[in-house]
C-alpha cells in the first residue's frame, strides 16, 4: 500500500509541476490584456502597424492569418480591389477595421456565398475604428475573408470575442 500512495503523490506531483511550470508561451496569460473588453484593446492598437501580410489576388492562394494581439497591416494585390486572407475555425472572433466596406464578403470553405454579418463601428472609438464584426466561425474549416479597397494597404485587428460586449 505504502507504495501506491507514494506512486499516486509522485503522479500528482508531475501533474502539477506540468501545470504550474508549463513554458509553453500560448499557456501564459498576458496580465496587460485579461479582462479587457476586445474593442476598447483594438483601440489601442490604432496607429500601430503590427504584422505585415499580403492579400492573395485569388481564394485559392489566400495567406492564413491569426487572432492576434496586435493588428495586422495587409498590402492588397498589385492592380487589383479585391484580395483575399484565410482564418481558421470554429472561432469567436472579433475583426476591426478603420474604414468602413473593407471587408466584404466571408465565405466558409469553397462556398460561394457569403456569411459575413452586418458590421458596426467599434464602440469604443468609432471614429478610428468604423467597422466592426462578430465572427461565429462554428465550423472547424477555413474561413476565406474578401477585402475590398483601392488602397494599396488594409489595416485591420482579428481578435478572440471572448469579453466582448455592446452597451445597450
Amino acid at each position: 500500500m505504502h507504495g501506491a500512495t507514494v506512486g499516486i503523490f509522485a503522479a500528482l506531483g508531475l501533474a502539477a509541476a506540468a501545470v504550474g511550470c508549463g513554458s509553453n508561451a500560448s499557456d501564459e496569460v498576458d496580465t496587460e490584456t485579461a479582462g479587457e473588453d476586445p474593442g476598447e484593446h483594438a483601440c489601442e492598437q490604432v496607429g500601430t502597424t503590427g504584422s505585415a501580410v499580403t492579400a492573395a489576388a485569388d481564394r485559392d492562394a489566400a495567406q492564413r492569418i491569426t487572432s492576434s494581439e496586435q493588428p495586422y497591416t495587409v498590402t492588397m494585390p498589385a492592380d487589383a480591389v479585391t484580395g483575399y486572407l484565410v482564418i481558421q475555425g470554429p472561432a469567436q472572433a472579433l475583426l476591426f477595421t478603420r474604414e468602413v466596406g473593407e471587408v466584404t464578403a466571408l465565405y466558409e470553405g469553397t462556398a460561394t456565398d457569403s456569411v459575413l454579418p452586418q458590421g458596426s463601428p467599434n464602440q469604443y472609438c468609432p471614429d478610428d475604428l468604423a467597422e466592426h464584426f462578430h465572427l461565429d466561425l462554428e465550423s472547424p474549416s477555413d474561413y476565406t475573408i474578401q477585402l475590398t479597397s483601392a488602397a494599396d494597404t488594409v489595416w485591420l485587428v482579428l481578435l478572440s470575442g471572448e469579453g466582448h460586449t455592446h452597451e445597450a
